[in-house]
C-alpha cells in the first residue's frame, strides 16, 4: 500500500468531505455540463429525465413545463458552482488534516495493512508502518492493531535500539491519528 493511500484511510473521521464525496461531485458536475450542452444545442428539456445523474434534480414534469430553458441552464450552472465549492472545501480540509497529521510524525513506509472485518471470529485490523519523528528525525517501526471487543493498541516492532520515549510518542500519535479508532462490538 502506498503512503498516500494510508494517509487517506487515516483521514476518515477527520475530514468531512471525503474522496468519495469529491468523486461523486465531479460526476455530478460532468452530468450538469452535459445537460447544459444538450439544452444549448436545442435539446428537448423533457429528455433530461433520461440523464441518470440529472433526473434526480429535476422537478415533477408538470412543474418542469413552466421552467424556461434559460432558467434550467442557470440552475444547472448554480449546481455546478455549488459542487465546485464542495470539492474546494474538501481539498482545504485534506490539506489542513495532512499538515496536522504530519506535524509530529510522517509515515515513511506501509509494510502491511489489513482492515478489520467480521465479529469475534473475524480478522483484526493491522497496520505495520515505519514512522519518522519530524523534530528529531528518528525512525521507528510500529504496529497498530484493532481487535474485536478489545480495542486499539500500538507498539513498536522488536528492535535492539528501542527508545521507550520515542515508542510512547509514536504509540500515542498512532492512537490519535491512525486508521483504527474505538472498540468494535
Amino acid at each position: 500500500m502506498e503512503v498516500s493511500e494510508f494517509e487517506k484511510i487515516c483521514s476518515r473521521g477527520w475530514v468531512g468531505v471525503t474522496e468519495d464525496i469529491i468523486d461523486e461531485n465531479k460526476k455530478q458536475i460532468k452530468a450538469f455540463q452535459n445537460a447544459i450542452e444538450f439544452l444549448e444545442n436545442g435539446g428537448d428539456k423533457f429528455k433530461l429525465y433520461d440523464f441518470d445523474l440529472v433526473k434526480y434534480y429535476l422537478p415533477s414534469k408538470s412543474r418542469w413545463e413552466s421552467v424556461s430553458v434559460s432558467r434550467a441552464i442557470e440552475v444547472f450552472r448554480e449546481k455546478i458552482v455549488s459542487r465546485e465549492g464542495t470539492i474546494a472545501r474538501g481539498a482545504r480540509e485534506m490539506e489542513r488534516f495532512l499538515k496536522e497529521f504530519r506535524a509530529e510524525f510522517s509515515v515513511i513506509e506501509v509494510h502491511d495493512f489489513q482492515r478489520p472485518s467480521g465479529g469475534e471470529v473475524g480478522k483484526d485490523g493491522i497496520a505495520d508502518i515505519t514512522l519518522k519523528e519530524t523534530g528529531s528525525g528518528k525512525v521507528i517501526r510500529m504496529r497498530v492493531r484493532d481487535a474485536f471487543d478489545v480495542g486499539v493498541w500500538a507498539d513498536a516492532v522488536f528492535s535492539d535500539a528501542a527508545d521507550p520515549e520515542l515508542e510512547k510518542r509514536a504509540s500515542d500519535w498512532l492512537l490519535k491519528w491512525g486508521p483504527f479508532r474505538g472498540i468494535r462490538m
